[in-house]
Parts: C-alpha cells; structure tokens; sequence
C-alpha cells in the first residue's frame, strides 16, 4: 500500500508527466516538428513579447497543420516549446475564450524568440 509520502511526491509527478509528454510526442513527431516552425512563424508575425494562451495557439495552428492524433499533443507542445525558449511564462493567468473549454483559468504565455 502506498504512503501519504508516496502519493504526493513531487519528484515522481514530474516522472510521471515527462513519461507521459515523451510519449504523446513520440506518437506524434511530424505534428511536433510542424508545429514548432509554425509557432515560429507566429513569432515573427505577431513579434516578440505578443501574449496569448495555448488555447490561441492551438487555434492558430490547426488550420494551418491539422489536429495531432491526440488532443494531449497541445500540453506536450506548450512544455516543448517552453524547454526551447520560444515562449515564456508570464506568471498570470487568464479565461479561455472556447466555448468548449468553459471559460477555464489557463497561463498566458508570451513569445520570447
């Protein structure tokens, strides 16, 4: 039986989330690859420092490759994106706008690239 210890352990969360990141990017390389040059695209478009959710990425970058095989690609390409040093955490949150998404707190982000 596992202990209190056990079941809130930080170290083993983020074991836990980079397995399941690495797997859902693993299935789904080519979209990655895409979607990185794309968001770089939006970069210079859009210019440093722009803020916006991942939720506005995504709907800027379906229409231009397509939905990945899995929804849980957009999480792993947000972190992706973050190791790469394209986009910042601006420590604040905001609404998501879809109306899917029930207005939930999400991070805003900016471009730093």
């Amino acid at each position: 039986m596992l202990g209190t210890s056990d079941l809130f352990s930080f170290s083993h969360a983020k074991a836990a989330r980079d397995e399941g990141l690495a797997k859902v990017e693993g299935n789904n390389q080519e979209w990655m690859a895409l979607a990185i040059i794309e968001t770089r695209q939006l970069v210079n478009e859009y210019g440093q420092e722009h803020e916006f959710t991942a939720e506005w990425l995504k709907h800027r970058l379906v229409p231009l490759i397509g939905h990945p095989s899995s929804p849980n690609c957009f999480g792993a390409l947000t972190m992706r994106l973050l190791r790469l040093q394209v986009i910042s955490d601006t420590g604040r949150v905001g609404r998501m706008q879809d109306e899917r998404s029930h207005a939930r707190k999400t991070s805003i982000y900016k471009f730093v690239v």
